[in-house]
């Protein structure tokens, strides 16, 4: 999968550098897919224009993908009771074992339009990509590519506080993608999205709790970047596609 990894792979961790990144022709868990540039999503989906989007489930069902440039003003404080009971549990282990880990306020972005509605009554889907350290043991996560794993949110809190993670090492995400099956596969087909395979360190060099004001990016600049690596050459952009950009700082 994935050419095993890019090759030199070991399940025990990471590779050296895990920072390669190149075109790809198999769709599979794992793969990354970058929207075009242009004004296709001006109008329809604006939540896909020059979107950064990494598979996490591909098989007979369908496809299953999560947004990575999309970040909001959320915090998860904004996702109402869903975490309070959590919060208090939480704070009680801590008092019992004389933990002091602090955390700041997580920020959350925007994983895709399923499940992704902030609010007490919100159905929100809270998952993170955690980069897993190494010799890392953990209980609960989906691999996702070598040294990339999917956790329930409530476990990544859980592995802060016991301080067996910091908090820069989750990526929080709210809501997915879906796609019917071979909906996915035709649209790649169909030239409706450049797919990728790349290591974990060139995918997510930075979470969204790393950085000092997240919210005040478009999430553009990061869509750039593989632009940039893939050494694709991008035209002006249109007037559309310039309206669809500006629409993404709003």
């Amino acid at each position: 999968r994935l050419v095993e990894q890019e090759k030199g792979v070991t399940k025990a961790g990471s590779t050296a550098e895990d920072t390669w990144l190149h075109g790809a022709k198999l769709l599979e868990k794992g793969s990354v897919l970058i929207s075009h540039p242009g004004d296709h999503y001006s109008l329809d989906q604006q939540y896909f224009h020059k979107a950064v989007i990494l598979i996490i489930k591909s098989d007979a069902g369908g496809d299953v993908g999560v947004i990575l440039n999309r970040p909001t003003s959320w915090g998860i404080k904004d996702f109402g009771e869903a975490t309070s009971t959590f919060e208090a549990v939480e704070l009680h282990l801590r008092r019992l074992l004389g933990l002091t880990i602090e955390e700041r306020p997580w920020k959350v972005s925007y994983g895709g339009p399923m499940c992704f509605e902030p609010g007490p009554r919100g159905d929100a889907t809270l998952m993170c990509l955690h980069r897993e350290r190494r010799n890392q043991r953990l209980k609960e996560g989906e691999e996702i590519l070598n040294g990339l794993v999917l956790l329930p949110y409530n476990y990544a809190r859980e592995l802060v506080a016991m301080g067996q993670a910091q908090q820069e090492d989750f990526h929080l995400l709210s809501g997915y993608c879906g796609w019917a099956p071979g909906q996915l596969q035709d649209e790649v087909r169909n030239g409706g999205w450049q797919l990728l395979c790349a290591g974990s360190k060139a995918l997510l060099p930075k979470t969204n709790q790393e950085t000092l004001d997240e919210s005040t990016s478009d999430g553009i600049e990061y869509w750039q970047s593989f632009q940039d690596a893939l050494q694709a050459k991008t035209a002006p952009g249109s007037v559309g596609e310039q309206r669809a950009d500006q629409a993404l700082r709003r």
